[in-house]
């Protein structure tokens, strides 16, 4: 093993620091932080090809100049760097001092194999200190979270940790002092781990009731600081247990969007005066989707690419469904999955303006070429009051497929004399798939957007919700759905119920048309949201009790002598439950309520 040895300057005895170590490689790295008093045991680990950081920790520097000792495989160059953290009033308040290694000795190639950054931040360093440390405890809590399996509700140990806070508790208390003082009574990882969920808790209750802030934190998680915006008390054991703190991991790329897109979305209110107008526009009998082969892939699957066909009906679709949105004020209109084409993008951003209502839209979705691939790539528009901006991009995660038959061929004008049926057993929709999710920070509300199948199933382990279900008030889901919606809808209320978030989704209704009958099983737009006015009757369910509405086309509003919860059933719906109006605008207008 290859030695070496840096020193962190500009650090005092008793001052406080954080560290996150990344890499990208599985080369076996061993790193140890040590100041001469004391060795940080939380910064030694093994390499790993994972995209999160693998080791973090935070601690009071015992005496001074604190040093980062690596051993590695092979020897390696580096670059430091550093700058002073500071306040708001730019005051200086702490010192970030970073180590990038590189494969030449010299330090001189672009090829980083390590990355470790280390904030020094004075005592008196106040909020920005204090989120730090927030989000840095919550990045434990998640590594932590599936190891352990606590009933954290009736532990006894959390029950004496909280005791122990509550004992010490004045108005202004340091978090990290008490966190770091009660630490030294943990005897064990399990018990650090419910010292850290007690002390998040205790934390959580600081924000009660107050404004939504959002805190990226170290280039790899965001933090979320304010109520959902659904006024519901979990009580569901394996709900989150928190309420107004909420944090996420993301990848590089996803931190980058979310960071960008915070920016444009900085002053975007959805909500007016506790409701929420959304709009689904659910396309028209006359958009039927296309379909045709494109590649033979592996394991004897047809490729296949979904498009729309008639630009006039597109045209038509586009321009009255954004009528129809904005003479209801709805501040969402989302269209059905593939029912934009990339050429019909200009004419949709024509239809904008920012005197609109709308405040957010998300285009279908279009596939968008890149070499030889295709991505199903969905646009989000974001109204900043000055102009309309293409804020995001969300790809699919999870394609489109189904049998090939006979049946199907013909239905889709496939060729079986060019793709025999004996040699083809599936048509799966031929893109790259994008293992990245897409977040959209609103100045109210957190929003997330996922394409058909990404979220069809909640056991699936690609379903985005799985990654942030609690992190989001509202989803976004747009389809093109010819079959059965009721595992869309039971991941809907999975979402209600459990994680405090609300789904708006939407198909394109002529996919629900089989010449002169409809698929009395497919729900061409619903809305579902956690609204409770009844009293829990059930440990399982934060809803109360249940009323199944048969016809999801009506409004999503409690009349004033309804006392039950406002989810709906997935019993399929008729064209007539449309009306005339709603399908001669081809949009449909739900209002999620956030009034008790």
């Amino acid at each position: 093993m290859v030695q070496q040895t840096f020193p962190i300057g500009c650090i005092k005895k008793n001052e406080y620091m954080s560290w996150y170590f990344t890499t990208q490689i599985t080369d076996r790295v061993r790193i140890e932080l040590y100041d001469g008093a004391k060795v940080y045991e939380d910064a030694v680990k093994c390499g790993t090809d994972i995209d999160v950081p693998v080791i973090m920790g935070t601690g009071l520097c015992m005496a001074g100049q604190p040093m980062i000792k690596f051993e590695s495989e092979s020897g390696f160059g580096y670059t430091p760097s550093s700058h002073d953290i500071l306040a708001g009033d730019g005051s200086i308040i702490g010192h970030k001092f970073t180590v990038t290694g590189c494969r030449d000795t010299n330090g001189t190639e672009s090829d980083v194999f390590f990355s470790l950054t280390t904030s020094i931040v004075k005592e008196a360093a106040g909020t920005v200190l204090e989120k730090e440390f927030i989000a840095g405890l919550f990045y434990k809590y998640l590594v932590l979270k599936d190891k352990y399996l606590l009933n954290y509700i009736s532990d006894k140990k959390i029950a004496a940790f909280c005791r122990a806070f509550d004992a010490s508790y004045v108005l202004g208390m340091d978090y990290k002092r008490w966190y770091e003082s009660e630490r030294a009574n943990c005897m064990s990882e399990e018990d650090d781990y419910r010292l850290i969920l007690t002390t998040l808790m205790k934390y959580d209750e600081k924000y009660t009731g107050s404004g939504l802030e959002y805190f990226p934190y170290n280039n790899f998680m965001v933090m979320a600081f304010g109520k959902k915006i659904w006024n519901e008390n979990k009580i569901t054991f394996a709900s989150c247990p928190f309420q107004n703190i909420r944090g996420l991991l993301l990848n590089g790329r996803e931190y980058s969007q979310f960071v960008d897109t915070q920016k444009e979305l900085a002053n975007v209110e959805l909500f007016d005066d506790k409701m929420l107008k959304t709009a689904a526009s659910h396309a028209s009998l006359k958009s039927k989707l296309g379909m045709c082969a494109t590649k033979g892939l592996n394991y004897k699957n047809l490729g296949i690419k979904v498009f729309a066909q008639d630009d006039k009906v597109q045209e038509e679709v586009i321009t009255k469904s954004i009528a129809y949105a904005e003479s209801h004020n709805a501040r969402i209109l989302i269209f059905p999955e593939l029912s934009v084409n990339e050429d019909k993008l200009q004419f949709l951003e024509g239809k904008l303006k920012p005197s609109s209502p709308l405040k957010l839209v998300v285009g279908g979705s279009y596939y968008k070429k890149s070499g030889d691939e295709f991505t199903n790539t969905a646009p989000i528009y974001v109204n900043t009051g000055s102009e309309w901006k293409k804020a995001a991009e969300y790809n699919k995660m999870i394609p489109f497929s189904m049998g090939y038959t006979d049946k199907v061929a013909k239905a889709y004008g496939i060729s079986t004399a060019q793709y025999p049926l004996e040699q083809y057993r599936l048509l799966v929709e031929d893109i790259r798939l994008d293992n990245n999710i897409t977040i959209l920070p609103c100045k109210d509300c957190v929003v997330g957007v996922a394409i058909c199948r990404d979220v069809m199933d909640i056991l699936d382990k690609h379903n985005p919700a799985h990654k942030y279900c609690d992190f989001v008030d509202v989803l976004l889901v747009i389809s093109d759905n010819t079959g059965d919606s009721n595992m869309f809808v039971g991941v809907a209320e999975c979402l209600a119920r459990w994680h405090n978030c609300g789904t708006l989704y939407t198909n394109s209704v002529g996919e629900a048309q089989h010449g002169e009958t409809v698929d009395q099983y497919l729900e061409v737009s619903f809305g579902i949201y956690p609204f409770k006015k009844a009293e829990s009757s059930s440990s399982t369910s934060v809803s109360g009790h249940i009323t199944y509405k048969l016809t999801p086309t009506q409004d999503m509003m409690l009349s004033s002598s309804n006392q039950d919860v406002m989810i709906i059933h997935s019993q399929g719906i008729k064209m007539e439950d449309f009306s005339d109006e709603q399908i001669r605008n081809c949009c449909k207008i739900y209002k999620f309520n956030t009034l008790m």
